[in-house]
């Protein structure tokens, strides 16, 4: 049933919002509908606040944090091995338990945010990502036994991961019109290799040297971003906005299409969905890998932890640029599976090139930095393309459902790659044997993303649904707004007529008059 205009819809002209300022007016994307007498279901309008772009960096510094924190220890892998005097695989733990906890926490934490809402969610997740921060800083080497607060200052940050997964889709919906949802669904997405970026940066650039004491300095800096970030979240984050900016954000705060949370979890059922999830785990899943050993990746290779660094930072600009790209096609046309198909495509070649090139020719940084920023213009994009049509194929569930499949795939995929061939490279008996290791484990990820490829030409063009509900909902409002035009000209047009009628029984009248006075004239004459 169609939503009648309130003073939340969101269809009004230059309103104030609830922040003092004035919202812009923009009308939401879309092919007008099929019916007889729709000529533009776009011209529909609604309202949106620029304060939407504030709560937007709120979500994005929250999910560069947690990746920041996630990824740490990866970069310096073996001086921090040696500074809390644990094995490398034990590092490794370090970064892969934030993944091992998504999906305990993934089913309870979706029903939560829904009940709670993308305000409380979002502080909740704020929290404990800075606690983690705090927790993990008051531990110590293995030997004096407070190791295990760095294990539960990780897995504290970690529990905030599959919030934050769902915040992503969220605060496209309630914020966003329907032509930037993807948009601000990227933007907010790359948080996370910007988070990676920065521990990328950060962790060689305190730890210099295999200057092992300086571990407690970078988790005594950590702390301080960790909580730097959860005072901007407490005092810039609001559940929703004034007025809603698109049609599913109406049906999402009227609970027009609000269903039980165990009849969203059926929609999961959809094949189609674990399909795609599936090829994203496949693919993403070895971006997510690589992030955590990548030092034991470049390593054997004579690269030095700030060239490391540098090829993790290499992927996230460049990933800008290609998720920017692919927002503004989005943004025009659904043309979700299509564009997963061709980053999974070219994602394969690119690794296979990075294994061919970088790694058949150690300490060569230049094509090590151009191979790394190729890759990441092509990989970052599908992460925020693979949450929208995720949120697309089971529509009505909420994209915080929609999300949990999808993220926790690709979280298990690189868990296992990680551990396995993490564990695997380590146990090469010297450079050579290990950079071996390296060159079959770079074919098994290649292999995945080609084998991602193949997944989703199998995946249907007509999983859509959130588009099509909200392409219908513009079409009968223009109806409605076109036979509310048409009672109007037809209004108009009587009010013509009954004057024009008017103005002639008057002009009538004075015609009767005049001939009776030119009687009386010639009567008196006479």
């Amino acid at each position: 049933m169609l939503n009648q205009p309130n003073n939340n819809s969101g269809i009004v002209q230059g309103s104030t919002n609830l922040y003092g300022s004035r919202h812009e007016v923009s009308s939401e994307s879309g092919h007008s509908g099929s019916s007889r007498g729709i000529s533009d279901a776009s011209s529909v309008m609604y309202a949106t606040t620029p304060y939407r772009w504030l709560v937007l960096t709120a979500v994005f510094l929250l999910n560069l944090i947690n990746a920041a924190f996630w990824l740490t220890y990866s970069p310096i892998s073996d001086d921090v091995a040696e500074h809390y005097k644990v094995n490398k695989n034990v590092v490794n733990i370090l970064s892969l338990c934030m993944s091992g906890t998504y999906g305990p926490v993934v089913w309870t934490a979706a029903p939560l945010v829904r009940k709670f809402g993308f305000g409380h969610a979002c502080r909740g997740a704020a929290f404990m990502t800075a606690a983690g921060g705090v927790v993990r800083f008051l531990g110590g080497p293995s030997d004096d036994g407070t190791f295990w607060l760095v294990i539960v200052g990780q897995c504290l940050s970690g529990v905030a991961r599959p919030i934050i997964s769902q915040l992503l889709g969220l605060v496209a919906l309630q914020w966003f019109p329907a032509h930037q949802r993807v948009l601000a669904t990227a933007i907010s997405a790359l948080g996370n290799p910007f988070g990676i970026g920065l521990a990328f940066v950060l962790s060689p650039s305190i730890v210099k040297d295999s200057d092992v004491g300086k571990v407690w300095l970078l988790n005594l800096v950590n702390m301080f971003i960790g909580l730097a970030m959860f005072a901007f979240v407490m005092a810039f984050v609001r559940d929703r906005p004034k007025h809603d900016p698109s049609e599913a954000a109406i049906s999402a705060r009227t609970g027009e299409n609000e269903i039980p949370f165990t009849q969203e979890l059926s929609y999961l059922k959809n094949w189609q969905y674990w399909l795609m999830a599936l090829a994203f785990g496949l693919g993403f899943g070895q971006t997510n890998a690589i992030a955590v050993i990548l030092n034991q990746l470049l390593k054997p290779f004579g690269y030095s932890h700030g060239q490391v660094g540098i090829a993790g930072v290499m992927t996230i600009l460049p990933g800008v640029i290609g998720a920017g790209l692919v927002a503004a096609v989005l943004g025009k046309k659904p043309l979700h599976r299509e564009a997963l198909i061709i980053i999974y495509a070219i994602g394969a070649v690119l690794l296979q090139g990075i294994m061919l090139l970088a790694c058949k020719t150690p300490n060569s940084p230049a094509i090590l930095y151009v191979s790394a920023a190729l890759f990441g213009f092509f990989a970052q994009p599908c992460f925020s393309v693979a949450l929208e049509l995720a949120a697309e194929t089971v529509y009505p569930a909420s994209p915080a459902v929609a999300a949990a499949g999808v993220v926790m795939c690709a979280q298990y995929v690189g868990l296992f790659v990680s551990a396995f061939f993490g564990w695997y490279i380590n146990e090469g008996s010297d450079d050579s044997e290990q950079r071996d290791r390296v060159h079959v484990t770079g074919f098994v990820m290649s292999g995945s993303w080609l084998l991602a490829c193949i997944l989703m030409v199998f995946f249907r063009k007509d999983n859509l649904g959130r588009y099509e509900y909200e392409r219908e909902q513009r079409a009968i409002k223009q109806l409605e707004k076109n036979e509310e035009k048409r009672k109007s000209r037809i209004k108009k047009k009587v009010n013509i007529i009954e004057s024009q009628i008017v103005d002639e029984s008057d002009s009538d009248n004075i015609d009767d008059d005049a001939v009776e006075t030119q009687g009386l004239i010639q009567d008196k004459d006479q």
